[in-house]
């Protein structure tokens, strides 16, 4: 595509400016929209002759910019996982909808890992780590959003990886916001990872995050916290069982 580079540009320019001293709050959580924005409409797939935009995978998913748009976000990841998991459990086999070309799959690094790296540098102006939660939680909730939208791109199992590290530096967070952003992303990453990548090359992050994820549902103060958590163990579980059933 010809115009990849000047995405990739584009894309280097807004993390860059993200991170800089130059923007308030609201600005900087405005960057993130855009970058959530351009992955929703580079990931839909274009209908052409056979390829049908694979509409149950790859769900329309409305980001408004200005707003918080996880909660419509995490209501289709929650769809999504349902479906997956009642296919499962019924035995059967999950057949991908076939699917046009998908612009985000060559851009989905671009747009993830330098995003991902600095968050714990602080600066002059806002400290992610600190007392910056919000804009945090925004940044979490938009790196799940791009993890959703790599299913099917060569990056999705570094990009799950690397998430997978980042939600375990800051799985003890106390911010509310914050902590619902990083089950949704353990969400992300079961849904997009292949699942024989995520359990031949990610075991140890693997077990570690089932683990945690079993005592966030236990002893986590906030329901819909406790919630997210079993919908991941239950998602896990399923994953595992339809490896066993894989002849080998």
């Amino acid at each position: 595509c010809s115009l990849f580079p000047d995405l990739v540009q584009v894309a280097q320019y807004l993390i860059s400016q993200f991170y800089s001293l130059n923007y308030n709050l609201c600005q900087r959580m405005d960057i993130l929209d855009v970058l959530a924005l351009a992955a929703q409409e580079l990931s839909q797939p274009q209908a052409s002759g056979k390829n049908k935009p694979c509409s149950a995978q790859s769900p329309c998913i409305q980001i408004v910019p200005g707003s918080d748009s996880s909660q419509d976000w995490r209501r289709i990841v929650d769809e999504r996982i349902k479906s997956k998991t009642r296919s499962l459990v019924k035995g059967q086999s999950l057949v991908e909808p076939a699917c046009g070309p998908n612009k985000f799959s060559s851009l989905a690094g671009h747009f993830f890992f330098p995003l991902i790296q600095n968050f714990d540098r602080p600066l002059v102006t806002f400290d992610l780590l600190g007392d910056d939660h919000l804009v945090l939680g925004r940044l979490v909730h938009t790196l799940a959003i791009l993890m959703y939208f790599a299913i099917h791109t060569v990056a999705a199992a570094a990009m799950g990886k690397s998430l997978l590290e980042f939600i375990w530096a800051l799985r003890f967070h106390t911010d509310l916001y914050v902590r619902q952003g990083l089950l949704s992303a353990v969400s992300s990453i079961l849904l997009s990872v292949p699942s024989e990548r995520l359990l031949e090359d990610m075991t140890d992050e693997f077990l570690e995050t089932q683990s945690w994820l079993a005592d966030v549902a236990e002893k986590d103060p906030d329901g819909d916290c406790r919630r997210l958590a079993w919908q991941n163990l239950l998602l896990m579980e399923n994953l595992l069982k339809k490896l066993r059933n894989v002849p080998s």
